[in-house]
Order: structure tokens, then C-alpha cells, then sequence
């Protein structure tokens, strides 16, 4: 038998042996193809929720605070988010609630810190089925996996300014000074000045009924009568600006009108103060209802 024929005679045979072998080979010889991992899923978003029940209006919303140490971290959990060296990003759909900062991530939970704007409102600001449906919707969060696989879930959300929370009394002060570029109270009723016969108002100035109520002056003006003899008396006339007070807890804003008046006395010669009184402390500065008198503030 010449070579020719002995190859040609053994070529059918020989290629079905080494199909078999291969097909019977544990591992496959040519690399496959891997299966993209599963969507990414949310079961659950969770933070710190707004809860007192003299102000329900925001109850169960998540706090988000203008201060980014102040502002609870929120946690997402769920699966199939990707590890930790090849994270995605977490967005939102709300441009008064874009700072965020991922703290932590895993294939099961990822912890954010997100912080709210000064023009900031609650989401969803109503619950009412008959307000426009603009107003009843929640905050979106959108978790991107690094492959581009994404999942978003709606959360409610409210603004707070160093704790104090959207339409406080204490929240509505503190936004108004730094939308003025002012300061603001290291805590809600933290007080630098206290309110005598030797205080002399000022817009913007906060003033403060104990630790039950704050409000804000936003205008003020001043009447001066003098006898030329030692006797002086100033009419300070106060527009007093607050939120959640009129009606209490309703969560609103109003605005009345108090004041006081001071008398000083003074040597007519030389014109040195002698004296300065407070003229019936007990209605100066009162409170909206008239209970009581503010004593201390902050400026």
C-alpha cells in the first residue's frame, strides 16, 4: 500500500477519533463567552426619618441637611450593585439635591451622604391627591452599575440647616440670615445677646421666646423724642417675621408687628446717659399671641 493511499484510508477514521475525544474532554477547549451578571436590584432605602408629633407634615421623611457634617448618611441596600474596586454612581433626579458623596460600597449595600440646597423643599412637598402631581413626587435615586446596568427607587426627603427641619420656627430663622449672608445660631437656641433696656434691634436680628419659639426681625424702625431736659424716649416699632407658629405647628409662614419703647435719662449739661429703662418689659417684643416677651437673641 503506497503512503498515498495509507493517509487517505485512515483520514475519515482518524478525524472522527479525535471529535470523540474532544467532545469528551471535562473543560472546553475554546474559550466561552461569560454571562453578564444579573441586574442590579434596590429593596430598601434608609436613613435618619423626620418624626415628632407636633409637626407630622414631614413624618417618615428622610432628613437631608445643608451641612454636609450634619446631614445622616442614607443606606441603600439591595444586590448585584458590583464591588467595591469597579463601583458605579449613585445620582438623583432633583438639582436642589445633587451633592452627594458615595461613603461605601459593595455588592449589597452602598452608603451615601447627600446634602440639600438652600432652595431645597420637601419630596414629595404635598400628599394631597389633589394638589398637581409636580408636588407628590418623591426624590429618584439611580444606582449605575460600572457596566452601565442601572436601578433607581423614590424616597421622601426633607431639608433640615444644622438639624432644624423645613418650616420650623428655628429652620425658617436660620435660612432666612444665610440667604442674607449672615450667621446662624451654633444650635437652635444658642443666644449672644440678651434682650434689656440696652438692646437696640435690628433686621435680621433672631429673637427667641425660651426653647419654645424663634422668629426673625425683618424690618424695624425707630421714633426719638427728646425734652432737651434729661429725658429721652425711643419707640422701636418691630415687624416680626416667623414660620409655624399661626396657626401652632401648622408648618406656615406669618408676620405681626410688636415693640418697644425705652427711656433713658441724661444730664441735659454734659449729655451722659444716667439711666435706660425698659418701658413695660412684660409686652416688649412679645410673642405673636402676646404670651410673653422674647429675653434673648442671636445676631
Amino acid at each position: 500500500m503506497t503512503r498515498k493511499k495509507f493517509l487517505s484510508y485512515w483520514r475519515v477514521p482518524f478525524a472522527l477519533a479525535v471529535m470523540a475525544a474532544v467532545a469528551a474532554l471535562p473543560f472546553p477547549l475554546t474559550a466561552q463567552a461569560a454571562e453578564p451578571p444579573p441586574d442590579p436590584s434596590i429593596t430598601r432605602v434608609s436613613g435618619t426619618p423626620w418624626d415628632w408629633d407636633k409637626a407630622p407634615c414631614w413624618r417618615g421623611h428622610l432628613v437631608v441637611d445643608y451641612y454636609r457634617d450634619k446631614t445622616p448618611a442614607i443606606y441603600i441596600t439591595g444586590s448585584n450593585f458590583g464591588s467595591d474596586a469597579n463601583r458605579g454612581s449613585v445620582t438623583t433626579d432633583n438639582v436642589y439635591y445633587r451633592d452627594l458623596t458615595i461613603e461605601d460600597w459593595s455588592e449589597t449595600a452602598i452608603r451615601i451622604r447627600l446634602t440639600s440646597s438652600l432652595k431645597a423643599t420637601p419630596l414629595p412637598l404635598s400628599t394631597d391627591a389633589n394638589d398637581p402631581v409636580s408636588l407628590r413626587q418623591p426624590l429618584t435615586l439611580t444606582v449605575t452599575r460600572n457596566d452601565g446596568r442601572a436601578v433607581s427607587t423614590q424616597v421622601r426627603v426633607v431639608p433640615a440647616i444644622k438639624t432644624r427641619v423645613y418650616r420650623q420656627c428655628t429652620h425658617y430663622a436660620a435660612l432666612t440670615r444665610l440667604l442674607a449672608s449672615k450667621s446662624i445660631p451654633t444650635s437652635a437656641y444658642s443666644f449672644n445677646f440678651t434682650i434689656n433696656a440696652s438692646y437696640e434691634p435690628q433686621t435680621l436680628d433672631v429673637l427667641m421666646w425660651g426653647d419654645s419659639h424663634t422668629a426673625i426681625i425683618g424690618d424695624v424702625s425707630s421714633a426719638v423724642t427728646d425734652d432737651k431736659k434729661g429725658n429721652r424716649t425711643i419707640k422701636y416699632t418691630i415687624r416680626i417675621d416667623q414660620s409655624n407658629a399661626a396657626p401652632p405647628y401648622g408648618e406656615s409662614l406669618s408676620s405681626y408687628t410688636t415693640g418697644a419703647t425705652v427711656k433713658v435719662k441724661y444730664d441735659p449739661k454734659t449729655g451722659r446717659e444716667i439711666s435706660r429703662t425698659l418701658e413695660s418689659p412684660d409686652s416688649a417684643y412679645r410673642f405673636s399671641n402676646g404670651s410673653k416677651p422674647a429675653t434673648v437673641g442671636w445676631r
